[in-house]
């Protein structure tokens, strides 16, 4: 487990000015709505700002099932993120497009999320093609 010194510490020798943090998120048991990890508290996510420039936050609880996403999880993302405009992508458990739009709602139009196994190029039922024209109709040029 990281502590803040250790994170000031590596922070502050970065030179690129453009870093992510990651955090697997897992509901504690049992089955509760309090996740551990960086989002036990809210002040936690606010203090973490200081030391990246964006979120990845993996709901590790449905990661790579394709049984739906964390959707608990997504809402807590949303809420910080449309009071903070801190850029935060959400991973795990996407496997339709209907998913990213349960994502863009309950985000607050605030998170953006990552797919992996659930895509066709990695052996996934989720066609590429469909989450491009989804992503596109959602940001038109």
């Amino acid at each position: 487990m990281m502590t803040w010194r250790g994170m000031t510490g590596i922070m502050s020798s970065l030179t690129s000015g453009r870093s992510s943090l990651t955090s697997r998120s897992r509901k504690k048991p049992p089955l509760s709505h309090h996740y551990i990890n960086l989002l036990d508290r809210r002040e936690n996510l606010l203090t973490l700002t200081s030391f990246c420039d964006e979120f990845l936050v993996h709901g590790v609880d449905v990661e790579g099932k394709r049984g739906g996403i964390e959707l608990d999880l997504v809402r807590l993302l949303g809420d910080f993120a449309s009071d903070n405009t801190f850029p935060i992508t959400y991973a795990g458990g996407i496997r339709s497009v209907e998913d990213l739009e349960l994502v863009r709602r309950e985000g607050k139009g605030a998170v953006d999320c990552t797919i992996g196994s659930a895509l066709d190029c990695f052996g996934g039922d989720l066609s590429y093609q469909e989450v491009l024209h989804w992503h596109n109709q959602q940001n038109p040029r």
